[in-house]
């Protein structure tokens, strides 16, 4: 029978090395802790993310530009022929009749 090889993961024993090692306890200890910090911390990332890009958008102003928007007249019509042609041919198709490929003459 193989037994599995023990992967050993060497960190420094200074005071960094063991307060890692035990971070995963402390927070598994302080689990309510941990949640309920985690989220005020996405509460605030929420709050400030609203305020970027809804309240500031709206204090700003919106500057319109005057006669900024023209139609050309000649797409215009083509558009409205094209639109014509359409609807022509989708009011026409319930009076076509079509072969039936299933009689039998």
């Amino acid at each position: 029978m193989k037994t599995v090889p023990q992967i050993k993961i060497n960190i420094p024993s200074n005071k960094y090395g063991n307060s890692l090692k035990k971070l995963p306890r402390n927070l598994a200890e302080h689990a309510f802790l941990v949640i309920l910090i985690l989220f005020l911390v996405s509460l605030l990332i929420g709050a400030w993310i609203f305020y970027r890009y809804i309240f500031l958008i709206k204090k700003a102003e919106i500057q319109e530009r005057e006669g900024s928007f023209q139609i050309k007249e000649d797409a215009y019509q083509r558009v409205i022929s094209k639109l014509d042609e359409r609807e022509n041919i989708f009011k026409n198709a319930n009076s076509k009749e079509f072969l039936d490929p299933f009689k039998v003459d």
